[in-house]
């Protein structure tokens, strides 16, 4: 009889853990579910580095439907600090680190008090179908600019002194995750100091692709920003096409600076958005229209050490 009672007793134990594994499983996930209906539509900006996307996101945060987050970067890399790339495939998109990402971005739509979330991070060239993974409702859009425009562009921000606005707003968002914070003080360290006091020393900026250290070594920086260039748009556009047409479009900065509203209209209407007069009107006020061809006034042999880099994709894309 005792031994009756203890098979009982252990069979009821393990009955109520099932059921409490079960009711654990359905909360978390109803709070995904819920998660993921704020998070309805999100809209993902993809660039590279000194592409435009600076410019375009300022321009659609203006819409007042849209929470615009400035490079999360660092959320993008939970659970992945350690990596000496940005690259990151599907299968890293475990359900730990959709949980996270997906906490993140609906906490801020909720603070900002908005309906859409909005983010742009140049390294997410690297990582779109990760991205897709972990939201495969997201809408992409793509701006592609002059590789030469943007080398030139790069090349400043590598030898740079430290942005002081950009540390500041990854501090006060609480952006980097408590458990990768360790691996992320050399970084700190080096934009803090070295950048400040050793500006021309050409630290590495911007997206890292696998080959960036051994590039860096082999190549001078302007020749590097352009390589950046080409890896990083071949890694979108190698990432978009997994991505459904309907969800993905692509804008050249170059047409953009030409006629800004209404491409700018062909923006919203794709992220089904409405027109808003206040979009147009800080496109047309604060666009700098000659931010188009500045390589050509740059030296005949600086042309020359980057196009071999660059030539075909520069040809593949209708520059000429």
């Amino acid at each position: 009889m005792i031994y009756d009672s203890d098979q009982s007793a252990k069979k009821s134990f393990e009955e109520l853990f099932v059921i409490k594994a079960c009711l654990t499983s359905i909360l978390q996930n109803f709070n995904l579910m819920n998660k993921m209906k704020i998070l309805k539509r999100p809209i993902f900006i993809i660039g590279a580095a000194r592409s435009g996307t600076t410019i375009i996101g300022d321009i659609l945060k203006r819409h007042s439907n849209v929470a615009y987050w400035v490079e999360p970067k660092y959320i993008w890399r939970y659970r992945n600090a350690s990596a000496q790339s940005d690259i990151r495939g599907q299968d890293e998109a475990t359900p730990k680190v959709q949980k996270y990402i997906h906490s993140k971005f609906s906490k801020y739509v909720k603070q900002c008090k908005k309906k859409r979330f909005m983010e742009k991070t140049p390294s997410n060239c690297f990582r779109i179908p990760f991205i897709y993974k972990i939201f495969p409702d997201g809408l992409f859009l793509h701006i592609v600019r002059d590789g030469r425009d943007v080398a030139f562009s790069a090349q400043k921000k590598w030898s740079s002194p430290l942005d002081r606005t950009a540390l500041w707003r990854r501090v006060v968002s609480l952006e980097i995750p408590l458990r990768d914070a360790p691996y992320y003080i050399k970084d700190i360290i080096r934009d803090v100091l070295d950048r400040q006091f050793l500006p021309k020393k050409a630290f590495i900026w911007g997206p890292h692709f696998p080959e960036i250290r051994d590039t860096q070594k082999q190549y001078s920086t302007l020749e590097t920003c352009a390589i950046q260039w080409r890896q990083s748009v071949h890694a979108a556009q190698e990432g978009l096409r997994g991505i459904p047409e309907k969800q993905q479009t692509t804008l050249k900065f170059e047409e953009l600076l030409a006629t800004p509203e209404p491409l700018l209209r062909q923006v919203l209407n794709f992220f089904d958005l409405e027109p808003e007069e206040n979009v147009f009107d800080y496109a047309l006020n604060t666009i700098d229209r000659s931010a188009t061809r500045r390589w050509e006034q740059k030296e005949a042999f600086k042309l020359k050490l980057i196009e071999p880099h660059i030539h075909d994709l520069l040809f593949e894309l209708g520059y000429k």
